[in-house]
């Protein structure tokens, strides 16, 4: 039996969730800059139309703003995934690492671009105060787009960081900010060079502190083997 499926648009003639293929369609034929996908559930259809708030701040202009930037890198030669991580604070706070755990190296680069993500929700939580929004700069698109639910997860680590994103954004005041890549950005140029250079550093372990990500691994896991 074919599994059910619910048809979400976002930009089109009508915005709504849909049943049928044939309704999305009728919606979105025609309309420039159509937005639609199909999810298994209707939460996650709704949630691509309307996304998850990232913050409970109100007004961003009565606190204080703390900038993150992130990147990441893959050499196939090494077989090794990285980051580089930036707050723009006084402090200038730095963090780059390399990984070689086999599981996500199909991922490329986007492993490093997430695991630069987990470790920038690890220095957030480690060091928040109140009152502060965290926002975190990025240039490729899924660390915005799979933490509010508005790209479907089909692999164990979208699947894993989607967890842990959402369970980093109810401890902090976190958003997230798209800067396009080696645009003059200067931090983002800083992280993008601290990324590469992780590669030929000692390969390090996952540990995030506030959460065990290998707890959430094998929950994925185990929902993927039973799906």
């Amino acid at each position: 039996m074919a599994k059910k499926k619910f048809y979400a648009v976002r930009i089109g003639k009508k915005v709504g969730v849909y049943k049928t293929w044939a309704e999305c369609q009728e919606q979105t034929k025609g309309v420039s800059g159509a937005s639609f996908k199909s999810f298994a559930t209707m939460k996650e259809a709704t949630t691509f139309i309307n996304p998850l708030s990232t913050h409970s701040i109100e007004n961003e202009a009565n606190v204080s703003i703390i900038d993150i930037f992130i990147d990441g890198s893959f050499e196939k030669s090494l077989e090794r995934y990285s980051f580089g991580l930036v707050v723009d604070n006084a402090e200038r706070a730095t963090c780059n690492k390399s990984f070689d755990d086999a599981r996500f190296l199909s991922n490329r680069n986007v492993s490093g671009e997430l695991f630069g993500a987990m470790y920038a929700f690890k220095w957030i939580i480690a060091n928040k105060v109140k009152n502060t929004l965290y926002r975190i700069n990025y240039d490729y698109e899924g660390i915005e787009k799979w933490a509010t639910s508005q790209w479907k997860t089909n692999k164990a680590l979208t699947k894993c960081y989607s967890i842990i994103s959402k369970q980093a954004m109810e401890l902090a005041d976190i958003k997230f900010n798209k800067v396009p890549a080696h645009s003059g950005v200067k931090l983002n140029e800083v992280v993008d060079q601290l990324a590469k250079d992780a590669l030929s550093y000692e390969v390090s372990t996952i540990d995030l502190g506030f959460i065990n990500f290998e707890h959430v691994y094998d929950e994925v896991m185990d929902t993927m083997l039973r799906d």
